[in-house]
């Protein structure tokens, strides 16, 4: 299939999935109240750890800083990428992934287009109630601000496409593993740890911290990073990082798609 027909495909199904979500959107609802719950007490948690402390900054962190952390890395994870390694496994199990496979669209891009479609009510509100969370508290009080924020948006775009390269890699692994659960579950909490879920990353021991960064489930991501004071010296590191493993992983992926079209192919479902 041509490149720009998969192009077309994929735009297509994100425009019909978007529509539809608007319409049905308890599912969203919910996603959006999990993640403003979870952000939220993440906040007041790093706000209580502050004042106990008593000083303005741990580890040269302020607390504003610590906050946007987990409110950026939810916007990353409202794309719900870690969703493509799941509909796969579900797809394998019900024998549907067969008749995709044979079907005349990419699978795995109809499959992101279906999640990200779906997402965009999450997405949307996220990024509306972001906009709120800074504008009541207050954006960290950084230099170069507009800078840090046209690259965190280049941060986001390259780890989103890094997320879904490697759960599209998670997800065809149950074409061998048969249940990629287990895979899924590992990696979805490495990302969680070295994504500034639970702490922001400054926080971590230097080695660890940069052993984490290092890693595709860190490189997601790096938009978490984008306030923290040594974001422009890192920054470098960050794009071929993310540069880097977006290759390494298209590779791959491009790879073992091939190779699970013959297993289905010759073994069937």
């Amino acid at each position: 299939m041509s490149l720009a027909k998969t192009i077309r495909q994929f735009f297509l199904v994100l425009r019909l999935q978007a529509r539809q979500a608007w319409f049905h959107r308890a599912a969203a609802i919910g996603t959006i109240v999990t993640w403003s719950l979870r952000s939220g007490i993440t906040v007041l948690l790093y706000h209580g750890i502050y004042k106990i402390i008593g000083t303005g900054s741990i580890k040269n962190i302020s607390f504003e800083v610590a906050a946007s952390s987990t409110i950026l890395y939810a916007i990353y994870s409202s794309f719900s990428t870690r969703d493509i390694s799941k509909i796969v496994n579900s797809d394998y199990k019900s024998g549907a992934i067969e008749i995709w496979l044979n079907k005349p669209v990419s699978y795995l891009a109809f499959k992101i287009a279906e999640i990200f479609g779906r997402n965009i009510p999450v997405i949307v509100t996220l990024l509306v109630l972001s906009v709120g969370f800074f504008s009541i508290g207050g954006l960290p009080n950084v230099d170069h601000l507009l800078k840090r924020l046209l690259l965190g948006i280049l941060l986001l775009w390259s780890g989103v496409v890094i997320g879904c390269l490697l759960s599209g890699l998670i997800g065809l692994s149950v074409i061998w593993l048969k249940d990629n659960s287990s895979l899924h579950s590992i990696i979805d909490k490495i990302i969680m740890i070295f994504g500034g879920s639970y702490l922001p990353l400054t926080f971590f021991p230097p080695y660890f911290r940069l052993m984490g960064e290092s890693l595709p489930t860190g490189a997601v991501t790096f938009i978490s990073q984008i306030f923290y004071p040594d974001f422009f010296d890192n920054l470098p590191r960050f794009i071929i990082t993310q540069l880097f493993w977006i290759i390494i992983l298209g590779i791959a992926l491009s790879k073992v798609s091939q190779a699970a079209n013959r297993n289905m192919t010759v073994n069937g479902g």
